[in-house]
């Protein structure tokens, strides 16, 4: 039997049929055992949660961080973009505009400020000197261990660095022990 079906006997049928069974004898102890699901639930529900969300991971100081010569909250200029090469333009939800190089990507807002920053080539680093191709290793013994996991659709895990107070989240997606991608995003 697997683990799977061994829990979900523990936590959920086990409980269900002993609490029908003291429905008609005991009303307060057939609540308690019919209440062991929905708590399992709740706990874990609340544990993925906590897990995967920034508000519970302590602050990282990036408010110097860059990705290359780029940093959030800069102006998106004509030059800025002409510095990096041809582009193209892609449809994006969570930015106005979508610029896509062959070394980065570029997402900025409305206010024509940079809000979204993805290096695509070790020739970009971090302002700590992380670059693509790093290992995990070396994302933690300079960033430190304030930092949360995270997987994304497509895109694997990440390791995800948040500093509150300068509204930035900093990225650093995995591929086995090595970085695959870096991004950084305004909050």
């Amino acid at each position: 039997m697997s683990l799977m079906t061994m829990i979900f006997f523990i936590v959920f049928m086990i409980p269900i049929t002993l609490g029908i069974i003291f429905l008609r004898k005991s009303k307060k102890f057939a609540t308690i055992i019919l209440s062991v699901p929905f708590i399992f639930i709740v706990l874990v529900g609340a544990w993925w949660f906590y897990e995967t969300n920034h508000r519970f991971v302590g602050d990282t100081d990036l408010a110097d961080e860059h990705i290359g010569d780029l940093t959030l909250y800069d102006d998106v200029t004509e030059e800025l973009i002409e510095s990096y090469g041809s582009y193209k333009k892609e449809d994006n939800i969570n930015y106005d505009e979508l610029f896509v190089f062959d070394q980065l990507d570029i997402g900025a807002s409305v206010h024509d400020e940079i809000i979204y920053i993805r290096a695509k080539t070790p020739k970009l680093s971090t302002s700590k000197g992380v670059k693509i191709g790093d290992h995990i290793e070396d994302v933690t013994e300079k960033y430190g261990d304030k930092y949360y996991k995270r997987a994304d659709m497509g895109m694997g895990e990440s390791l995800n660095y948040v500093d509150r107070d300068a509204k930035i989240h900093l990225q650093f997606y995995v591929d086995g022990k090595d970085i695959s991608y870096i991004s950084m995003t305004a909050l």
